[in-house]
């Protein structure tokens, strides 16, 4: 009688324990997946639009401001590490194309099951002028990750790359 007055005190501490360190587990139902993919989408949405508009307010917004976040570009050397980092170089950017138009197609946006973690991946079709020529890269594979935040979802690393042919 003991031993199962002990099992029976021990089992809610073990299941307890067993939701609470794992960041990922299935143990919190009440998160809305639904509604947390729909902030998700209008992130990346928004990642879209402010590479066109070249909004750097917007740019702040939908960024975590963090020292370690993470941003790959498309040029071989252009890895970049933290905001104020990404921040200097979106600015030292912006001006140098005109007329940019993305067009997104091949979307997949996945979150945790807890809705704490997002990620996505979409190939776009980018149109701009640079020094008075017109450039256009089809399937320009642009992937990311996002935490969900007290302030909201935030980007936390991007990945932009052209396949090679």
């Amino acid at each position: 009688m003991k031993s199962l007055l002990s099992f029976l005190l021990a089992s809610p501490m073990i299941a307890f324990a067993a939701c609470s360190s794992n960041v990922d587990s299935d143990c919190d139902d009440d998160v809305d997946l639904v509604a947390e993919k729909a902030k998700v989408q209008i992130v990346v949405d928004n990642l879209v639009t402010q590479i066109e508009t070249e909004d750097m307010d917007m740019l702040s917004q939908i960024y975590a401001h963090d020292d370690d976040i993470i941003a790959f570009g498309t040029d071989a050397d252009e890895r970049v590490v933290g905001w104020e980092a990404l921040k200097q170089l979106m600015e030292a950017q912006n001006g140098q194309t005109q007329n940019t138009e993305i067009t997104v197609s091949n979307q997949a946006i996945k979150l945790s099951p807890k809705g704490y973690t997002a990620w996505f991946s979409e190939l776009l079709d980018w149109k701009f002028d640079f020094e008075s020529e017109h450039y256009s890269f089809s399937g320009v594979r642009m992937s990311g990750v996002l935490e969900k935040r007290d302030d909201g979802w935030k980007i936390v690393q991007i990945h932009t790359s052209i396949g090679v042919e």
